[in-house]
C-alpha cells in the first residue's frame, strides 16, 4: 500500500514538473481606443475581436487571466521585458521585433491604406497633393514605413497613441492624410466621427504595410508559446474563432 502512494506521489510530482507554468495569473495587453478590436463599450467595459479572441485563448489554455488596454509602444515594450506575458496589438513578424520577442502562428492578415477627407485624390507618392502633414500610430510599422519610404521637405509626421486619435487629426484637419492598418481604418470610417473621411487609394501590402497578424509573447516562455499555438488550432476547430470574426468584420480576415 505504502508502494503505491509512492508511486502516485512521484506521478503527481513529474506532472508538476513538466506542466507548463500557467496556474499564476497572466498579464495580457491589447491596444488602447482601436475599434473594433480594442475598445471600451457604453458601460465602459473593455470589448472587441482581439479581446474575444484573448479571452478564448485563456479559456483554451485554463489561465487565469488580467487584460489591460495600453498604447502600441508600451505594448511592445511590455512584452519584450516580461511585464506583459502576450499581447494582441495587430503586430506583424519584423526582424527587429523577432529579436525582442516571440511571435505565435498567424490568426489574421492586414494591410494597410490611406485615409483623408472624402474628395481626395492620390497623387504619385498615394498622398493628396500638397500634402503638408501625415499621421500615424506611435511605434507602428507605418510611422517607420513613412519615415523610410516617404520622407521629403515639408512633410510633417504627427504621431498619436491610438489609431482613433490618428484619423482624428484627420477628421478635425490637423493632417490632411493618414497612414494606418486597414481594418482599424474601416472602424473609424464606420462611426460617426469618420462620416467625412474615406479610404484613398487601394490597401496597401509591401514593405511590411500588410501580412500575417501574430500574438506576441514575453521571451523566454516557449511553455506559454506552446499553449497559445495549441489553443489558437482548439478555438479554429470549434468554430469559436469563425463566430468572432463574423460578429466584427464583414468579411473573411483570415
Amino acid at each position: 500500500m505504502r508502494a503505491h502512494r509512492l508511486m502516485a506521489l512521484f506521478a503527481a510530482a513529474v506532472l508538476l514538473a513538466t506542466r507548463p507554468a500557467l496556474a499564476d495569473e497572466l498579464t495580457v495587453a491589447v491596444t488602447e481606443n482601436v475599434v473594433p478590436f480594442s475598445f471600451r463599450d457604453e458601460d465602459g467595459a473593455l470589448t472587441g475581436f482581439n479581446v474575444e479572441v484573448g479571452r478564448a485563448l485563456c479559456e483554451a489554455m485554463g489561465a487565469t487571466c488580467r487584460f489591460e488596454a495600453v498604447p502600441l509602444a508600451q505594448l511592445v515594450d511590455g512584452v519584450a521585458e516580461g511585464r506583459i506575458h502576450f499581447g494582441l496589438g495587430n503586430l506583424l513578424k519584423t526582424p527587429e521585433r523577432e529579436k525582442r520577442m516571440a511571435f505565435s502562428q498567424s490568426y489574421w492578415r492586414s494591410t494597410s491604406s490611406y485615409v483623408a477627407r472624402r474628395g481626395a485624390t492620390p497623387g504619385p507618392d498615394g498622398l493628396p497633393p500638397g500634402s503638408a502633414t501625415i499621421a500615424v500610430q506611435a511605434g507602428s510599422r507605418q510611422e517607420k514605413h513613412v519615415g523610410e519610404a516617404l520622407a521629403r521637405n515639408g512633410l510633417a509626421v504627427l504621431t498619436a497613441h491610438s489609431i482613433g486619435e490618428v484619423l482624428q487629426l484627420v477628421a478635425d484637419g490637423t493632417a490632411e492624410v493618414a497612414l494606418v492598418p486597414t481594418l482599424t481604418g474601416l472602424g473609424f470610417l464606420r462611426s460617426p466621427a469618420g462620416k467625412d473621411l474615406d479610404f484613398l487609394g487601394e490597401p496597401l501590402s509591401g514593405g511590411n504595410l500588410g501580412g500575417s497578424v501574430h500574438i506576441v509573447v514575453a521571451p523566454g516562455r516557449p511553455d506559454l508559446l506552446t499553449r497559445l499555438n495549441g489553443a489558437l488550432d482548439a478555438i479554429q476547430k470549434d468554430g469559436s474563432y469563425h463566430a468572432m470574426t463574423r460578429k466584427y468584420f464583414p468579411f473573411s480576415i483570415y
